[in-house]
């Protein structure tokens, strides 16, 4: 009898793995993935296509990306992707109102520098509050580097470490900020190629700042990743579809609120009474982005809530851009809905090319791997063919694979502010550093 038992065991046991070995490998034949080009057919928007080629025509995902859904590659990308170390040298911007931003220079070694006959500048403008610290920024950090190039990251005002100098946050969709480091690049590097990318809230105000500048941007090529492009549109999807979503960024205002809070508690009005209550947009009373906004964001930017989203989003300006621009949208990103990508103004600028994937999430586009995806992202993968082609005039036929050290996504990048450009991978960790600061009128 016992003998009868643990035969029914065993072969339950090996029925439960082949049917888990069976799943698993049938997930991870339907987890292939192929872009979608949506743009004019034009002679330039064709060759880009063509020279994207393989990166196009199929993409492994993980087996989780297809087993439950896109926002675990979002999830995945933020917490747990494998990240290295990148030193960086910072140079603060003193703006014409008084504020302050910066610009965090990583530089390439001299043997990767001497891959390109000129030089190339890729200017990365990160997601909501987030700085040179943010893991896909260092990733694409030292992706840019592997090629040669020198990595110029735009921190907004009051982020990645920044003192506040002005009663002022970064606003997701003003361009000017982002004009000044722009404009201080192009100062700084006069003999440079600029390329710029942007991710998330970072796309949408790149996309602002060359759909404003037209044709009089420095700037040669321009990618921008997981773009939400209307802010009022997207706050009505998270509101519906997920209120998580709307939490977390709620969370992420006061967190910066918090930082800074000895600043906006010293606001007065006419009266001489305090602008705004902080204890109260601190409390649990505030609980979602939209109430925030209409309490402290729309006011401070002294504009109604309709007005300041509409202020603050790119949807409106894409027909001014006038720089080959490249928008690659996951259709199951679960901050931006597919139906809120503007595909009739792309499509209606021969300059802009839209590239959509079935999945790939909010800034994850996972690649490789049947359980852990490679720590480059196909995200990455597309930014660093397109700049080779429009930056250095020469396009690399194979993928190139980056060898790097990794830490934990948990790991802040290491900043080091110095007065002079130098590999800052050859700075001892003792180098005595000091900051430099330039003022820029806008």
């Amino acid at each position: 009898m016992v003998a009868r038992q643990c035969d029914g065991m065993a072969t339950a046991a090996v029925i439960a793995l082949a049917s888990t070995g069976g799943a698993l490998a049938y997930q991870w034949y339907n987890s292939t993935d192929e872009a979608t080009v949506h743009c004019s057919p034009t002679v330039h928007n064709e060759m880009i296509a063509a020279r994207l080629g393989d990166l196009l025509e199929s993409r492994t995902t993980p087996v989780w990306a297809s087993m439950f859904g896109g926002v675990v590659q979002t999830v995945y990308a933020a917490r747990w992707r494998p990240v290295p170390h990148v030193e960086y040298r910072r140079e603060e911007v003193r703006l014409d109102d008084g504020g302050t931003v910066a610009i965090d220079w990583a530089e390439p070694s001299a043997e990767a520098r001497a891959q390109n006959e000129r030089e190339v500048v890729v200017i990365i403008a990160p997601g909501y509050g987030n700085g040179s610290e943010a893991g896909y920024v260092r990733v694409m950090t030292r992706v840019a580097l592997s090629h040669g190039w020198s990595v110029a990251v735009f921190i907004p005002r009051g982020c990645g470490g920044l003192c506040l100098t002005t009663p002022r946050l970064f606003l997701p969709g003003d361009p000017h900020d982002l004009d000044a480091v722009v404009t201080r690049v192009a100062l700084a590097r006069p003999r440079a190629r600029l390329g710029a990318i942007g991710y998330s809230l970072g796309g949408n105000k790149l996309c602002r700042y060359v759909g404003t500048r037209g044709v009089t941007t420095p700037l040669r090529a321009v990618i921008i990743v997981s773009n939400p492009f209307d802010a009022e549109t997207s706050s009505e999807y998270h509101s519906q579809r997920d209120k998580r979503i709307s939490r977390y960024f709620c969370e992420k205002n006061k967190s910066l609120l918090r930082e800074h809070r000895s600043v906006f508690e010293a606001l007065r009005d006419d009266d001489g009474n305090a602008r705004f209550d902080v204890d109260h947009l601190l409390s649990s009373r505030i609980e979602y982005v939209e109430q925030f906004d209409a309490a402290f964001s729309a006011p401070l930017a002294g504009m109604s809530l309709q007005s300041f989203y509409a202020r603050n989003s790119c949807v409106h300006v894409i027909p001014g851009v006038a720089v080959p621009t490249v928008f690659l949208q996951a259709l199951d990103d679960p901050l931006v809905g597919s139906d809120l990508i503007p595909l009739r103004a792309i499509v209606s600028n021969p300059n802009c090319m839209l590239i959509t994937t079935r999945k790939g999430s909010h800034l994850g586009f996972s690649r490789g791997g049947m359980l852990v995806p490679d720590d480059v992202s196909w995200a990455d993968l597309v930014a660093a063919r397109f700049m080779t082609l429009s930056l250095t005039n020469r396009l690399h036929t194979t993928t190139t694979t980056t060898t790097t050290t990794t830490t934990t996504a948990t790991t802040a990048a290491t900043v080091a502010a110095t007065t002079t450009v130098l590999d800052t991978r050859d700075v001892p960790p003792t180098t005595t550093t000091t900051t430099t600061t330039t003022t820029v009128n806008d």
